[in-house]
């Protein structure tokens, strides 16, 4: 018989079987940890399996089950014996609840929850009195493009209700559908009896963009606020008939795409819109709707003309600190119709909660900046300026006040909407690598717009 050391090969074998099986029992000893957490659980004898951004997942070293718990809920010494501290703790579920709170939010205003009506922004999230919901209803009539008549209890043949709604988006009169509205007062009209009617007349409000609703808004968790229309600057005044003027309910910037007409702006300074029109350094145009993605927050209008476009870099590869920068009409009623230059860098390849479809970037950015291109100093467009992170929310969440967190669509999801359309994709311009910074400044001024919302 082959022996080791004198050992039988058997006894050796078992030997080293033991020796193995006694690491991994005192390996699991160490793994093994009691300890009560920030909220009072005590937890015994636990064997930690792994721990991660989102806590310590466990489980019993005599018996079956186990579960989670989460890391800002452990003490101190547990979490520096895995390396942690409470403050990284602290900053990791900051971060998290900054970017749900954003989500939350974002799902929101796409959702339409934030309505206008008669100068007051509703939450809709929120109780709102006079605001009431209508369920399986159908159109009767379409009165303009802003009010209709509606039978809310289309089943019931002996009903004659009627209501009178204002700004309802309605598609067809065949389909059944709901809408919630604020009660407004009373309409009156003649039916095709020769009836003089009176009924209940409702509206159901404009939808909200982000850049509509006031900070102090979300800061002190308000159902509405009242909100007071500035006065129609003097630049502005001079480029709108006043007929015209009071009616105006937003601005935005967008750029041409073509030299046909074609220019981008978000979906959001032209979702719920009943005329639009685009302000050029010489002239006022209507614009059409083409399409719209409201998934990306991108809109592509339409104007009959000649005009000076942007290239666009569907494929441009960026990197943390590439310089852009972008032109745009921030606050028109305040600062004026003139176009604003504002530059800055690439800060994140992705944008809230790690969104790959957009760019987190340092370029300032305000009110009535959506939807301006954001450009290389080369002079192509690789994005579309979107949104900012919301100051208030991050404030109440995190303590301190985000500084330049700003973030613009990438240029591919244009792509991915333009060849939707038929016969836009050739006539866009290839991005050159000869333009220099001051003629990309000067081109982009040319190519950008004011667009008005009605």
């Amino acid at each position: 018989m082959q022996t080791y050391f004198g050992i039988s090969w058997h006894k050796a074998k078992a030997a080293c079987v033991f020796f193995l099986f006694t690491i991994v029992h005192l390996q699991a000893q160490t793994n093994l940890i009691t300890f009560t957490s920030r909220s009072g659980k005590a937890y015994k004898e636990i064997l930690v399996v792994k721990v991660t951004d989102d806590g310590l997942l466990y489980r019993y070293n005599e018996g079956v089950g186990g579960g989670m718990i989460k890391l800002v809920d452990l003490p101190d010494d547990v979490l520096k014996r895995f390396g942690r501290d409470q403050s990284q703790v602290a900053n990791r579920e900051q971060e998290k609840a900054i970017a749900s709170a954003n989500r939350e939010l974002e799902i929101a205003i796409a959702s339409g929850l934030f309505r206008k009506v008669d100068g007051v922004i509703y939450d809709l999230r929120k109780r709102q009195p006079d605001w009431f919901s209508f369920q399986d209803v159908k159109l009767i009539q379409k009165l303009n493009s802003n009010e209709v008549l509606i039978d809310p209890q289309p089943d019931d043949v002996h009903s004659r209700e009627v209501l009178h709604v204002k700004n309802m988006r309605v598609f067809s009169d065949t389909e059944r559908f709901r809408f919630r509205a604020k009660l407004v007062g009373t309409y009156s009209y003649i039916n095709k009896r020769d009836d003089d009617r009176l009924v209940r007349s409702y509206d159901a409000g404009r939808a909200c963009g982000r850049d509509d609703i006031p900070e102090r808004m979300l800061k002190d968790g308000l159902a509405s606020i009242e909100i007071s229309v500035p006065p129609i600057s003097a630049e502005l005044g001079a480029i709108l008939p006043d007929s015209e003027a009071d009616k105006l309910s937003a601005t935005g910037t967008g750029f041409f795409i073509t030299d046909d007409g074609y220019l981008v702006t978000n979906d959001h300074v032209i979702h719920n819109a009943k005329k639009i029109k685009i302000r050029t350094r010489s002239d006022t145009l209507d614009a059409e709707l083409v399409k719209t993605s409201r998934l990306f927050d991108l809109a592509v209008l339409k104007v009959k003309g000649s005009f000076k476009a942007l290239p666009l870099d569907f494929d441009r590869q960026m990197h943390l600190g590439d310089s852009v920068f972008t032109i745009g009409f921030p606050n028109v009623e305040i600062q004026g119709a003139a176009p604003k230059f504002t530059d800055g860098k690439v800060s994140s390849l992705s944008g809230v909660d790690d969104d790959p479809s957009q760019y987190q970037i340092s370029v300032p950015i305000q009110p009535g900046n959506s939807g301006g291109p954001l450009v290389t100093e080369r002079g192509s467009v690789i994005g579309i300026v979107r949104a900012k992170l919301n100051d208030i929310t991050a404030l109440t969440t995190s303590g301190s006040v985000p500084q330049n967190v700003n973030y613009a669509v990438k240029a591919k999801y244009l792509r991915d909407l333009l060849e939707t359309i038929p016969g836009v994709i050739p006539k866009v311009k290839s991005p050159s690598s000869t333009t220099k910074t001051n003629e990309s400044v000067s081109a982009t001024e040319d190519a950008t717009v004011i667009v008005l919302v009605y």
